[in-house]
């Protein structure tokens, strides 16, 4: 592949648009773009390529830990899309009020040097959190969890000028945070369907359920900077300290109860968490307590997401896991709904 060559995502790529791509048209793009590493390293100032390691946390993208202390991810899951515009923004606007988070080093959209845009980040110090929490011990569980409440309410107290992306070159149709909600539910829902590992009923269901939340979804006027993707894989740690918080591809500004959709699961993955997390985010400002429903909402939409990108990268198994508590969800808010508990936009029952 050359970078005269149109890119074209790993689905496409296959032959199979919006279908899982195949492992070998897959791997041919991983290659083609790691040997541009040379090329890009060289265009940039940051010297020779010594080592190269692949990262499995790309959020779907090609992406690459290069000497150790560098990561470049190319944007090829959703080419057609700003969102490498969007992480150096919110990553500029971070770093401003002082947040740990990576020094951008360059942002290129020109496909001069590879077939896809890319973005290259100086990394924090350490390793991320959730991969250290095996190793710590209670105390410094505790003092982190706690950190990363207080840094992504910090995260939280700042405001965008738009719903959505941060610089994103389009931000018609975002008006409310209600139209950036149907736009991702919309987008996950049409790859999971043409991935065929969701039923168009299933769909059609949940977005009867949106319909619902549209009133209490309009009146959120004020779009917080989100995370957009946290969790504790998306923080750094050394010492007992975070050193920076990564992973910011999907940034927006939006409902700050939307980045705690996954603080149920939080103990799952990292044990004992979750109650630090808590004191530390309302030590710097109070909880967000959204309607229970909107919610419930949130996560049946990260559950969505998640299928598409297990269904992607091969993993099956983990598309069932997702589909199972997005169908739980489902049968939640629909019994709920027939039990006349729709009580209002205002209800936090």
């Amino acid at each position: 592949m050359t970078e005269r060559q149109h890119w074209r995502g790993p689905a496409e790529a296959a032959g199979k648009p919006g279908g899982s791509a195949d492992p070998d048209a897959e791997a041919e793009i991983w290659k083609a773009l790691e040997d541009r590493l040379e090329a890009v390293w060289r265009d940039a100032g940051l010297g020779i390529v010594r080592a190269v390691r692949r990262k499995a946390n790309g959020g779907g993208d090609a992406c690459f830990a290069v000497n150790g202390g560098w990561t470049i991810r190319f944007h090829t899951r959703r080419p057609d899309t700003p969102a490498p515009r969007c992480e150096r923004a919110a990553l500029h606007r971070l770093a401003a009020a002082g947040l740990p988070v990576p020094r951008v080093i360059r942002l290129d959209e020109s496909r001069r040097l590879a077939p896809a845009s890319y973005l290259v980040t100086a990394d924090p110090p350490g390793e991320p959190l959730l991969e250290a929490w095996p190793r710590l011990d209670d105390s410094g569980r505790r003092q982190l969890a706690r950190e990363a409440g207080r840094l992504l309410a910090a995260v939280h107290g700042l405001v965008l000028d738009c719903f959505g992306p941060p610089d994103a070159p389009d931000r018609e149709g975002f008006g409310s945070w209600y139209r950036y909600v149907q736009n991702r539910f919309r987008k996950y829902a049409r790859r999971a369907i043409n991935l065929d590992i969701i039923d168009k009923s299933a769909v059609g269901r949940a977005k009867k359920l949106l319909d619902k939340l549209r009133p209490a979804l309009e009146e959120f006027r004020i779009p917080s900077l989100l995370h957009g993707s946290f969790h504790f894989g998306n923080l750094r740690q050394k010492e007992g300290r975070i050193t920076g918080i990564t992973g910011l591809w999907q940034a927006c500004g939006g409902d700050p109860a939307f980045d705690l959709r996954g603080m149920e699961e939080l103990d799952e993955s990292c044990p004992g968490s979750s109650g630090p997390f808590r004191a530390g985010y309302e030590s710097v400002r109070p909880l967000p307590e959204p309607d229970r429903r909107i919610m419930k909402f949130y996560r049946l939409l990260g559950h969505l997401e998640r299928m598409g990108q297990w269904a992607e990268r091969g993993r099956p198994d983990a598309v069932r896991v997702e589909y199972g508590r997005l169908a739980v969800l489902l049968g939640e808010l629909e019994r709920e709904d027939a039990s006349r508990l729709w009580a209002g936009p205002s209800s936090t029952e």
